[in-house]
This record gives structure tokens, C-alpha cells and sequence, in this order.
């Protein structure tokens, strides 16, 4: 992280995107499709509620819905690996069934003393399956975020949010600076490029979590986050035509044929969709933030994920 950072930090992903756009090989924005899509889709604009994807928070208090977003954050990337080991699909929507399920039979679960010394054995045994990809790095995520908030948080995982100001982007600051698997960066033709995908998703569920409590609490600088680069969305802005991807990697996409991370086609399909999302919100008139259009798309994919082409696969710890 560079220093005085938090300020322009999504600044540094929006410009990193257009550099990346700018040299792009293998993917480009079709500027009409977008119009197209805006034309059509957004002339209302519905974002689900946080808690009709997970569960009323105001049933658990704050401080156990707090460690609730974090922990499954901590845990939410890369489950298509999955498909090799069982015909079972696991998606988010099952990894939020298995950890409200912790929520109810055992809340001990969501301190940062047991996430501290979680074992990949109680991870398996609660959570996922023995052959689940990356426990072990989904195991570090946990015993990382619970050393930061036992640490330097006093053990509360509101006094994260009351030590950031209440601000998104000293939420994301602090958990890159604090878990090394949010530290989402990498290098493009020279170049350091910033994506956060992970941290920023974070800080935009505790935006939507704490604006449905009984007692609200505003997050500040939600309207500076961008869009969270992962595999759904990329992967329906390709079936609308608003991302195209060269002939050579969309067979690969199709294929299921991995993309290694890091390379320039997987930060071409990411960096790109970023800056898509970021088109759609200039052409509504930044009447929505990327956040709520980030929302809105990924429900489309989880909808449609298996009647449109397949979504690229990197193995990933970043989403």
C-alpha cells in the first residue's frame, strides 16, 4: 500500500482499470451495448435487500451480525474448483446457509478468539467438505481477521467500524493493510494494478447490513467504491456483449480451460469489468452507486449462471 492511501484508494483502482483497458490485448468495452443495456434495464432499478440474501440482523445484534459479514467475507472466493470433486454445486448461497447455521447452534464461532485459532478441521467439519478447494488459505483468512480484530480491536468487530470512522474506505484501507488475502494487487506490462475486490465487498455489505437495523447506521464513501471484479459479473456482461473477449480466450472461457491469475487475459476479463460497471453508472447519471449496479448484475448471473456461456476459471484467493 502506497502511503496517505485511503483517500484516493479507489481512485488508484479506476485509473489502474483504464491502463489496463487502454492496453488491452484480449478484452474491450462495447460502449453501444451498454447504452443498449442502460436503455432497457435501468429505467428502474431494484437492489435485494442484504437481509433477504442472508437473515435480519436485528435478530442476532450488531456485533454478531458484524462478525457474521466478516467472516463470510473472509471465506467468499473461489468455489468453482468444487465442480472437480462432486456433482454438487456449492455457491455463496450455500456458504451463507452453513455459516447462519453457525449463527443459531453456536455463535462462539464468530469470536475473534475461536477465528484466531480456527483449525482446518473445524472449517471442514462446519463449514465445508474435506475436498473443498483452499481451505488452508480460507483457514489463514479467518486466523488472520481474528488476530487483527482481537489484536487492535479490543475483540469487537464494531469498534473496527467506530476506529475507521465509519467510512468504506478506511474499512477497505484497514482490512488490506490487516488480512493478507484481501491484498488483491498485482502487475500489468509494467505496471502495479489495484482491484480489492474482497475488501470492497466488505465494506459495501456492512453498508447494506447497517442501513437495515432497527437503528441505522450510515457508512460514509460507499459512492466511492467501484464494482467487486470477480467471475459472475464478468461473465454476464459477457452474454450481453458489453465486455467481447478475443476469439483465443473466449474458447478458453467456453472450454472451462483455466486462465492462470495474474496473467493479462485474467486482468484484462477483471480490470475491464470494472471499468464497464463504472460506464453504466456514468451513463445513469450516477443516479446508482457501482455498488447497487455490481448487486443487480450478480443476481442476474446467479440466475442465469448455468444458460449462458461458463465463467472464466482462475484459482484465486482474491475472489
Amino acid at each position: 500500500m502506497e502511503s496517505n492511501s485511503i483517500k484516493n484508494i479507489t481512485d488508484k483502482i479506476k485509473l489502474s482499470c483504464e491502463y489496463v483497458n487502454s492496453n488491452s490485448e484480449y478484452v474491450r468495452i462495447n460502449n453501444d451495448k451498454i447504452k443498449k443495456f442502460v436503455d432497457e434495464n435501468f429505467q428502474t432499478l431494484t437492489v435485494p435487500s442484504w437481509s433477504s440474501c442472508h437473515f435480519d440482523p436485528n435478530q442476532y445484534g450488531i456485533e454478531l451480525s458484524l462478525a457474521f459479514i466478516f467472516t463470510i467475507d473472509s471465506l467468499n472466493f473461489c468455489f468453482w474448483p468444487y465442480e472437480k470433486y462432486s456433482n454438487n454445486d456449492f455457491e455463496y448461497c450455500n456458504l451463507v446457509d452453513n455459516l447462519v447455521n453457525q449463527l443459531k447452534t453456536n455463535p462462539e464461532f464468530f469470536t475473534a478468539g475461536n477465528l484466531s485459532n480456527l483449525k482446518i478441521e473445524e472449517l471442514i467439519s462446519s463449514i465445508f467438505v474435506k475436498d473443498f478447494p483452499l481451505l488452508d488459505e480460507r483457514t489463514r483468512s479467518l486466523n488472520e481477521l481474528g488476530i487483527l480484530i482481537k489484536n487492535k480491536y479490543n475483540n469487537s468487530f464494531f469498534n473496527f467500524l467506530k476506529h475507521n470512522n465509519f467510512s468504506c474506505l478506511q474499512i477497505v484501507n484497514s482490512i488490506i493493510e490487516g488480512v493478507t488475502t484481501y491484498r488483491d494487487e498485482t502487475l500489468f506490462k509494467g505496471r502495479q494494478i489495484f482491484l480489492y475486490k474482497r475488501a470492497q465487498i466488505l465494506a459495501a455489505d456492512l453498508y447494506y447490513m447497517l442501513k437495515e437495523l432497527t437503528t441505522p447506521i450510515n457508512l460514509l464513501d460507499a459512492c466511492e467504491l467501484t464494482m467487486f471484479a470477480d467471475y459472475r459479473v464478468p461473465q454476464i456482461l459477457l452474454e450481453l456483449g458489453i465486455l467481447e473477449y478475443k476469439d483465443e480466450l473466449l474458447e478458453k472461457v467456453i472450454n472451462k480451460i483455466e486462465i492462470l491469475p495474474n496473467s493479462i487475459e485474467e486482468i484484462e476479463i477483471r480490470a475491464n469489468t470494472i471499468l464497464g460497471v463504472e460506464t453504466i453508472k456514468n451513463q445513469l447519471n450516477n443516479r446508482y452507486l457501482s455498488l447497487e449496479i455490481d448487486y443487480v448484475l450478480w443476481n442476474i448471473g446467479e440466475i442465469k449462471r448455468k444458460d449462458v456461456k461458463p465463467h472464466h476459471r482462475t484459482l484465486s484467493i482474491f475472489y
